[in-house]
């Protein structure tokens, strides 16, 4: 029996062992929770996808919108400010001055060179065009334009007008300078104007196709400007640069010649009525008197070669005043004189 007991032993120990090994499973040793599938890995990498295209679409925006802002300040900018254009025109002797501006125009002021300025009104205009004369030779153009706001645009612009009138100016000797001017295809030369520097121009009627002017040099470096006018009142410019005499090399007294001629003589007497009256007397002939009262030039005296002339002054004497008289010969010579009235 005990053989039997233990053979059952053994056999009931036997299922036991085996009930044991059918409950082994696999399940025991893997993961419990919710199992993934590739279709949610899919939708995990669409969404990551997705959130990236978005983000790029959103960075590229942002770019463009912020180069576009500083795209358009730029351009409000440029535009605010008045445009200025100058264009010769087809003859050639004029320059047409066109400014546009997004804002009423208050005024233009253009110059040639270094000479005076000239102002256009703006009248509330937006767009002006303005056509002016065109000096000759080589010439710059300066023009500055200003709008309502205060904004202003500034261009300078050469020109080249191929002169109808030669302008010559030489330097001689004696401190003199020689001024020499020639109309080109019959041009006649109404008159020529000159002056040092911005000194006051000033005015020789020549009324000839071609003309010449002797005059003094001033002491020192200084520019001669000399301008003509022809009878279609058209300008032409010439200018150099002259080195004078020092002031004490300069003299108001005439060279004498080799027959020992000292020029004009000048002499100022009272006249009747508290004027006075100038008097010159000269042996090869008197052929110009200019004069000038407290710094204010007087009109030209042309004399007809008279060795003596009396020429009375119709204005009347104040203390102080201040009479500068310069008389011309023949042979190109003059004599200067400064006085000044003072009351006894």
């Amino acid at each position: 029996m005990n053989q039997i007991l233990n053979v059952k032993e053994i056999n009931n120990s036997q299922p036991i062992k085996n009930k044991g090994r059918k409950k082994k499973n696999k399940s025991a040793y893997t993961f419990t929770g919710p199992k993934s599938s590739s279709s949610d890995v899919k939708s995990i990498s669409k969404f990551f996808a997705i959130a990236i295209i978005i983000f790029g679409i959103f960075l590229i925006g942002s770019a463009s919108y912020a180069l576009t802002t500083k795209s358009g300040s730029s351009q409000g900018t440029v535009v605010s400010k008045p445009i200025i254009t100058a264009q010769m025109t087809d003859a050639g002797d004029e320059v047409t001055i066109s400014v546009q501006s997004q804002n009423v125009i208050n005024e233009i002021i253009y110059s040639w060179d270094d000479g005076e300025e000239t102002r256009i009104n703006g009248n509330g205009r937006t767009n002006i065009q303005e056509t002016i004369p065109l000096p000759s030779g080589d010439n710059n153009l300066y023009i500055r334009a200003v709008d309502a706001n205060g904004e202003s645009q500034i261009i300078e612009q050469p020109f080249t007008r191929v002169s109808n009138i030669e302008i010559t100016i030489e330097e001689m000797e004696g401190n003199k300078v020689k001024i020499t001017v020639e109309g080109t295809n019959e041009n006649e030369i109404k008159f020529i104007t000159y002056r040092w520097n911005s000194d006051t121009k000033e005015t020789i009627d020549i009324n000839n196709i071609k003309g010449e002017e002797i005059i003094d040099a001033k002491p020192g470096e200084n520019t001669l400007t000399v301008e003509a006018m022809d009878m279609l009142d058209e300008t032409y410019k010439e200018e150099k640069v002259i080195k004078g005499a020092s002031e004490a090399e300069s003299t108001s007294q005439p060279e004498g010649d080799e027959e020992g001629s000292t020029g004009p003589k000048i002499s100022i007497v009272p006249g009747e009525d508290t004027k006075f009256v100038i008097v010159i007397e000269d042996e090869s002939g008197i052929t110009k008197m200019e004069s000038k009262i407290n710094g204010e030039v007087q009109p030209e005296a042309t004399i007809d070669g008279r060795t003596k002339i009396e020429i009375p002054y119709p204005f009347e004497i104040n203390n102080g005043d201040k009479v500068e008289v310069t008389a011309y010969n023949k042979n190109g010579q003059k004599n200067t004189l400064q006085g000044q009235f003072d009351q006894n």
